[in-house]
């Protein structure tokens, strides 16, 4: 019998969707506010000449799966209803599963019940975003691209 490969993409997809199952459920209020958030959706940019992708799930109840090479880390978070007058949301992540796999930079960093704030800024159109360490421009990355909805 020859044994079956299974590609980086689909382990990946599937070790999320793992994480994301064993999540408790947020409660009501947190999930009704991120529900209509216009960040709801998939994001994801590529990096090294196409080599590596990192994707930023935000499901509407609440839960953020990001994705970083073989790097999964759950994450709860809450988000700014509007961005603020410089146009940024702020929002507030905290990690609750990570496999302890390479990100796209070949780290592995224990990111099981981190605490972290980001600003997000997107553009006029609402398909491409930045993600900042403070309500500036100064240290961002990105832009990451919406995907389409399957």
């Amino acid at each position: 019998m020859t044994p079956v490969k299974i590609s980086h993409t689909l382990r990946t997809g599937a070790l999320a969707l793992l994480l994301a199952a064993c999540l408790p459920d947020g409660n009501a209020q947190t999930a009704n506010a991120a529900r209509a958030h216009t960040l709801v959706g998939s994001w994801s940019w590529t990096l090294f000449n196409g080599q590596c992708t990192e994707t930023l799930q935000y499901r509407p109840d609440g839960v953020l799966i990001s994705t970083s090479g073989d790097a999964v880390t759950a994450w709860r978070y809450s988000a700014d209803a509007a961005p603020s007058a410089q146009g940024f949301y702020k929002l507030t992540e905290t990690s609750t599963r990570y496999n302890g796999k390479k990100d796209c930079y070949g780290d592995v960093v224990d990111e099981e019940g981190l605490l972290a704030t980001r600003y997000m800024q997107l553009n006029p159109a609402k398909d491409r975003l930045i993600v900042c360490k403070s309500a500036s421009l100064a240290e961002c990355y990105g832009p990451l691209k919406r995907e389409p909805l399957p």
